[in-house]
């Protein structure tokens, strides 16, 4: 509901960092050595802040960082600072007019729960219903050789306790019929491992694709090949001998809505792709049909991780078919936030992360752009 006066945001700014990795990091499409991130934080009359971090990637986001920053410092954050933000409604009006670019009003939907939860006194994981702050989460084993993807896995189950991983696979049936079997010895069991091709597959290709996933013990194959929420999808399922988790093309609560009345068994959320408010979304309508959920990977920094992984923590354990994939923030060499993310016993603690604003560190933005 309105409040009785306007009650209008203050300020915004915007900062840009370069955040250079441990090591390259091969993506289905591209390989990076650093990521460019940028965090958006806005500000109210009280002083209070929220804020949003992400790393761009032209190739995932279909934008630049000069795009991105056009859009937001020409039109949606100057909208928005006009509007009163106690107005849920006139607040989700003015991202609506812009929700051809998704991105953009992706980062100010978590800036706006972050600011939402700090102004509630809550932290933003239990501002969006969960209940505990140890979130499980799961590690991402990109595209390499076999034999470096086992080290790694080994490497990380010793050292941060990593019980889920995810497997890029889409390198040739052979190889990856290796990779999983090197990283399921090197891990040893009790061990869940999901495959994620990125649509890498043709659709005569599944079958014998998945089928010996699952014979290596992959409970899970995420984006198989190319299909869209149409007839194509139940094609893509009824070739598959697992169930497939739907990703890319699940953007949208009316796509998961598609989905789920395709006969979709599971749906990935992410923070980058449909905000936290339609995440939220998804996450109740797969709950009300008996959908599993898996909170996906951003691959974005500390500050972008807590905003995904408090959306973990809100979603109800049985319903999660991986742990939170969201551990990027691994691979970066310094983080833009002050207080790191630590993952123990293969988990993170979000007590000790109760915002996202008060913690950025603005001395490691290379460009600040401020209103």
């Amino acid at each position: 509901m309105a409040s009785a006066s306007p009650s209008p945001f203050r300020s915004w700014r915007i900062g840009y960092a370069r955040l250079d990795y441990v090591r390259p990091v091969h993506w289905a499409a591209h390989s990076e050595d650093h990521g460019d991130a940028i965090v958006v934080e806005i500000e109210t009359q009280d002083g209070l802040s929220g804020a949003a971090e992400a790393i761009m990637r032209p190739k995932w986001h279909d934008t630049s960082i000069d795009d991105l920053r056009s859009v937001l410092t020409a039109g949606l954050l100057p909208a928005l600072t006009a509007c009163n933000r106690r107005d849920d409604e006139a607040v989700a009006k003015t991202l609506a007019r812009f929700r051809q670019h998704g991105f953009a009003c992706e980062l100010v939907d978590q800036a706006l729960w972050d600011l939402r939860a700090q102004e509630a006194g809550q932290p933003l994981w239990r501002m969006l219903g969960g209940a505990n702050p140890h979130v499980p989460v799961s590690f991402t084993l990109t595209r390499t050789e076999p034999s470096i993807m086992a080290r790694e896995a080994a490497d990380m189950r010793q050292t941060y306790g990593f019980t889920a991983f995810k497997v890029k696979t889409g390198q040739g049936i052979d190889i990856d019929r290796r990779a999983i079997a090197e990283i399921r010895a090197s891990v040893g069991a009790g061990v869940t491992i999901m495959a994620d091709s990125n649509r890498a597959h043709d659709l005569k290709s599944v079958a014998a694709m998945s089928a010996m996933l699952a014979e290596s013990g992959v409970v899970w194959f995420e984006d198989p090949c190319a299909f869209t929420a149409d007839a194509s999808f139940p094609q893509a399922q009824a070739e598959s001998v697992l169930p497939i988790l739907v990703d890319n093309q699940s953007r949208s609560i009316e796509a998961a809505r598609t989905f789920v009345d395709l006969g979709a068994r599971a749906l990935s959320v992410k923070t980058m792709k449909t905000g936290i408010t339609e995440s939220l979304a998804i996450a109740q309508l797969a709950q009300a049909r008996g959908i599993k959920l898996a909170a996906g990977i951003s691959a974005s920094g500390g500050a972008g991780a807590i905003s995904t992984l408090s959306l973990a923590a809100a979603l109800p354990a049985g319903q999660v078919c991986l742990a939170c994939e969201e551990t990027f923030f691994l691979y970066l060499q310094r983080d833009l936030i002050e207080k790191p993310l630590q993952v123990i016993g293969g988990a993170v603690d979000l007590s000790g992360h109760d915002a996202i604003a008060p913690h950025v560190d603005w001395a490691r933005m290379q460009a600040i752009v401020v209103s």
